[in-house]
Formats: structure tokens, sequence, C-alpha cells
């Protein structure tokens, strides 16, 4: 459902431990900010004699994400040292490179996200009707809430909310990529399938904050989406880049999640909406992965050099439990909501099952009079 990106799922540099001879930024200082559970730890380092002494994280974050996604954006939130587990917070005396333990936020996968400055945004939860479908537009049955316990209704709210709002923030991401499919000369058959792709997202928005609105007994709607200067991708690699993170792969997982979701779910309002989401995501998804299969055509071995790191670097991340919180795990799956554990598995399944051998036969597939691709050789070491 919904939203965000690392390139593939919003990602933050939040500390490193720096190395090469210097101490670099923190030094041995204890780290007052660390990163959350659901941070992953990367070895990254930059070549070049640095004479003993390394930059800060802050001043070469850009360089590291190019290593990590691809693109340079990123929002930093600190250069501190860290307790890497299984590394230690310590210089790394490499020949000629700073070296430093990252550790890397990846966001949700719940789809398409909407990413401003390497960061998914979505609008604060607001009290408003207008974002509710209305007679005649859909399913508009309300789920039975008699028999849940206040916890367990309050995190189904808070629940559909958060997916409400990823889904809103997706029409957004979705209005970006038809200027940027227009921008790189796409299709008219791909500009069209992303207008309706926008449009299925409004109705998933309004399917999610309905669910939110009746677990919480108000009404539920989004708030402004921060709207800051958007930064359009220029090149075809660039949109390319994009498309496999945002598109091919959290579409396809999102897709699949809520398909298992809508398998558990025994409330039959809830199962309907996720139904419903679910087959459109996998049209989303399906768009993603045309619309790559066209940019490896017109762009050639830049497109697919792109392509092959986007795919090796893919990951999905912890999800917030709400089990954990003190809901109730059989009512919560009837409604919809797996665990934290379960939403792991199916991802992870899915990525090996799913968008792994995808993304090899679209790298290998021969096109635009060249032979089979052979070199990709990152895929290959994928589980």
């Amino acid at each position: 459902m919904g939203s965000e990106y690392a390139g593939m799922m919003g990602h933050t540099v939040v500390s490193s431990s720096v190395g090469v001879g210097g101490t670099g930024a923190g030094g041995a200082l204890p780290c007052e900010n660390p990163p959350p559970p659901n941070a992953e730890y990367r070895f990254l380092c930059l070549e070049g004699s640095v004479g003993g002494n390394c930059p800060p994280l802050a001043d070469v974050q850009k360089e590291l994400m190019k290593q990590v996604h691809g693109t340079d954006e990123c929002a930093g939130s600190g250069s501190c040292c860290y307790d890497v587990p299984g590394a230690g917070c310590q210089d790394l005396a490499i020949s000629a490179q700073c070296c430093y333990h990252v550790a890397i936020i990846f966001e949700s996968c719940e789809g398409r996200p909407f990413i401003v400055d390497g960061e998914a945004r979505t609008a604060e939860p607001a009290a408003r009707v207008d974002w509710l479908l209305q007679a005649g537009q859909g399913l508009v049955e309300s789920p039975n809430v008699s028999n849940l316990d206040p916890t367990t209704r309050r995190a189904l709210a808070d629940h559909f909310t958060r997916a409400g709002l990823y889904e809103h923030a997706s029409v957004a991401s979705f209005a970006r990529f038809v200027l940027e499919l227009l921008g790189v000369g796409a299709p008219a058959s791909l500009v069209s399938a992303a207008q309706e792709a926008l449009a299925d997202e409004v109705r998933h928005a309004k399917l999610c904050f309905g669910l939110a609105g009746a677990y919480a007994g108000a009404p539920v709607g989004p708030g402004a989406l921060p709207m800051p200067a958007l930064a359009i991708g220029r090149t075809l690699a660039d949109v390319a880049l994009a498309t496999a993170l945002e598109g091919a792969v959290n579409e396809t997982l999102s897709a699949l999640v809520a398909g298992e979701e809508a398998l558990r779910a025994t409330d039959p309002a809830v199962k309907a909406a996720l139904v419903s989401i679910a087959e459109d995501e996998a049209t989303h998804a399906e768009l993603a992965w045309r619309t790559l299969a066209w940019a490896l055509d017109a762009g050639g071995p830049e497109v697919a050099r792109t392509l092959e790191k986007a795919f090796t670097m893919a990951i999905c991340p912890e999800s917030e439990d709400l089990v954990a919180l003190g809901a109730d795990p059989d009512k919560l799956a009837a409604h919809g909501c797996l665990s934290a554990a379960e939403k792991r598995d199916v991802m992870r399944r899915a990525m090996a099952d799913v968008v792994l051998p995808a993304a090899r036969t679209l790298l290998r597939a021969p096109r635009a009079g060249r032979s089979v691709r052979d070199d990709a050789h990152g895929l290959d070491n994928l589980a």
C-alpha cells in the first residue's frame, strides 16, 4: 500500500565510525542520537590518499549514498560514533581509504513513496470527511468493531491511518512519475497507465481512511502534504532507478503483503478493501516493470548498470509490531493486520521468489539489438 523509498524506501544516514588513522567525526564520544532498531549497518569506504585524516560523515555522506543507492540524495542526522555490533567503534586502518560504519534507516515497504530530499514524506492525520468513499463510489462497508478491546481497536485505527497517509502520499509520487515519464519521452501507454494508477491511490487512501475512522470512532483524513521544491528525475537512468526501487520493488511487495493480509482477514469489509488494494498494487507493479523494460531499450548499458546496482541493494526493514504494543494478534489478523514477523517473512519471500528472479530476467533479456546480458553478477549472489 501507500509509500516509502530508500531509493527503494527512504533512507537516512544516522551515524558512523570513521577510520584511516584519524578519529574522524565524533571520535570516541558517546552517540547522542543512536540509530533505531530498524537501521541496517553498512561498511563503506572512499578511495584516495587522505594523509591520515578523514573527513566527517556529514561532509562525505553524498558520496557514500551513491554507493548505497546510486543517488546522492540523503538527509543526514549526525555523524557521532556508534558501536556497530560485531565491529565496535574504532579507527580502521585501510590503505588509501576513509572507511565508515554507517547506520542507514530503510523505511517501510508499503507501496510507492513520495520522496523529498531523500526521505519519504506523508501528511499528518486530520479530522475530515472529504477523504472518505461516498455511496456509489465503491466499497463503503464498515468493519465489525463490537468484539474488539480498546487497545486492539486503537492499534487498528493507527494502522489504517498510517496506511491511508502512505496511500495519500503515493498520489503525489505518481503525479511526479507522470512528469518524469513525459520528461524522458516515454510512450503514451505508460503515461496513461501512470495517471490511472494515481486515481487508484486516491481510492486506496479513501478506503484506508474509512477503515481508520471506523476503528477510531471519528472521521480520519490527511492534512496538507509537505510540498517543498521538488526534484524531478532529469535523466532516463534517474527515472529508472526510482522506478525500480519505488515501483518494481515496493509495489510488488505491497501487492503481495496486501494479498496475504486479505487472505488472513475474516472481517468482510476489511477483506474486500484489501483485495481491491492488492489487485491495484499488482497492476502498479506491472507498470513499473514495463517502464523498466522500455527504459532498458531506450537507455542501454547506462540504465542496465543503474538497475543492477538498485536491485542488489534492495532490502526490507523491520515493521512496527502492534502485538508487542498489547493488541490481540488473532483479532489483528482478522482485521487485516499481520504481525511484524509475518509481514517481514512475506516481504523476504517475495524478494527471493518474485522480485529478484524478475530482475534477473529483465536485465538478461535481449533487447534493442544487443545480446543477452551475462554480467549481472550482483543479482546472482542474492538469496
